[in-house]
Formats: structure tokens, C-alpha cells, sequence
């Protein structure tokens, strides 16, 4: 950890800016960040699943702003298939702001438990997401 040392410096006025605290920076959080950051909490969650076998659905919303849409989230819950006990779904799920029971979802990666780790890891995924969003937000101005 590097220490500012100011003993040597002649400092008779305190002057904003000039000097900064080191161990609290400010940070901003663009929406990728916030959309990676996400993305790595339901990889963490995930995780702690078995690799075969029913789970309860794992979901992670993300705050829109600036945005018609209520919220938006990523799920990965089973395969709806009785037997398929392997198969997994990531999609993604955007709700309207007046209804929300109403949404648009879209299965983003179906696969195995490897197979969506990776899909997770994959830097597009944010990209996609971020598209996914674009298109949600014209299809409910278009249709409601």
C-alpha cells in the first residue's frame, strides 16, 4: 500500500484537490460495470448448484434507470423437460413498468452446467444484454 508523505513538502494552505485521500477513490459505475457485476453474482450463485439435478431458479435483477422498463433480470432455472435433469437455461427477462406481469424473455444459452459457466464468463454476454434491453425497450413502446 503506497503512503502520501507530505512531511517534507511546505504546505501553509490546505488545498482542495491537490492532495487525495488514497484508501477511498471514487469510483463511477457505468452500466457495463453494473451489468458485469451482475453477471459475476448469479456466476457465484450458480456455482453452488449440483451438477445434475433440480435447483430452484437462480435470479439477479438489475437496476434500469433512464429506462420505460420496470427492471430487468438474468435467470437460469432447469430445463423444462421432465427428465432432463442436466440441461440448464440463461435467459433474459425485461418487465413493463405499468403491468409487471407482463415481460419479455429470451433464452440467451442452453446447456449444461459447463456450458453456461462459460456463456457467463464470455465478455459478449454483456453486450447481448445490453441489446436485449435496446429491443425490450422499442417492443414496449411499439406494442403497449
Amino acid at each position: 500500500m503506497k503512503v502520501l508523505s507530505i512531511a517534507n513538502r511546505n504546505m501553509s494552505v490546505f488545498r482542495p484537490g491537490i492532495i487525495s485521500s488514497i484508501d477511498s477513490p471514487v469510483t463511477t459505475i457505468t452500466k457495463q460495470g453494473v451489468i458485469s457485476q451482475s453477471i459475476k453474482d448469479l456466476l457465484t450463485k450458480f456455482r453452488h448448484i449440483p451438477e445434475i439435478g433440480r435447483f430452484d431458479k437462480i435470479r439477479v435483477d438489475l437496476p434500469i434507470h433512464d429506462s420505460i422498463l420496470a427492471k430487468a433480470s438474468m435467470i437460469i432455472e432447469p430445463s423444462a423437460k421432465r427428465n432432463d435433469f442436466r440441461t440448464r437455461v440463461l435467459s433474459f427477462v425485461a418487465y413493463k413498468p405499468d403491468n409487471d406481469k407482463v415481460k419479455r424473455s429470451v433464452a440467451h444459452a442452453i446447456g449444461n452446467n459447463t456450458a453456461i459457466e462459460s456463456v457467463l464468463k464470455d465478455s459478449s454476454t454483456v453486450t447481448a444484454f445490453k441489446r436485449f434491453i435496446a429491443e425490450s425497450e422499442r417492443f414496449f413502446e411499439a406494442n403497449y
